[in-house]
């Protein structure tokens, strides 16, 4: 059995420094080509509408709406190179999916190396639900500040856009969690005296 030594490390805390955020760049550097490898792998994988019934695979829309259709067989291929569960390489998709095609001025950022991708999947995990008009009013107000976003500032975001662009769903979602409880008071029935 051979073994391989482990490279030396920095010696001075400026160098060690130095070696973390080399490290952090290409960390980043890589998690932004495995976006890029992943919207490229779904769309490889595009369902043709006009054969979706005539096959054994199944379309699925990975993102919001607008976004393409893609088979959702290719999840376990991609899902066993990445080292994943087929959820969570399918959640990892949708994320790029969402990027890449309702929100293209964050996507550009994140390719630009502006933004990080591990903030611009949690601004995606967001818009999945909007519609293609409100999760465009997202991209429009995030792609600038989403490397110094909070989950606070970006939640108001998403509730401006569904108060502008979704006002039908917000008032059933409204009307749904109104409190139910209530208390009646009948003013016609007597108390009885003790005795």
């Amino acid at each position: 059995m051979t073994t391989t030594a482990a490279p030396a490390l920095p010696e001075t805390p400026a160098a060690l420094l130095r070696a973390v955020r080399d490290q952090k760049k290409a960390a980043d550097r890589a998690d932004v080509e495995m976006m890029r490898l992943g919207v490229h792998w779904a769309d490889l994988h595009l369902a043709d509408p006009e054969f979706a019934e005539a096959c054994f695979t199944s379309p699925k829309t990975f993102a919001g709406e607008g976004s393409p259709a893609i088979d959702e067989f290719c999840v376990p291929e991609f899902a066993t190179m990445l080292g994943r569960t087929n959820d969570s390489a399918g959640h990892f998709l949708s994320q790029c999916v969402e990027l890449a095609y309702r929100l293209p001025k964050l996507w550009g950022a994140v390719q630009a190396g502006l933004v990080a991708g591990w903030r611009a999947r949690l601004v995606a995990d967001t818009t999945i639900d909007l519609s293609l008009e409100a999760a465009t009013y997202v991209d429009g107000q995030v792609f600038w500040c989403a490397s110094r976003l909070t989950p606070a500032q970006l939640g108001r975001v998403v509730d401006e856009a569904k108060v502008r662009f979704m006002p039908d769903q917000v008032a059933d979602a409204l009307e749904k969690s109104a409190d139910k409880r209530h208390v009646t008071f009948d003013t016609a029935v007597h108390a009885r005296s003790g005795g």
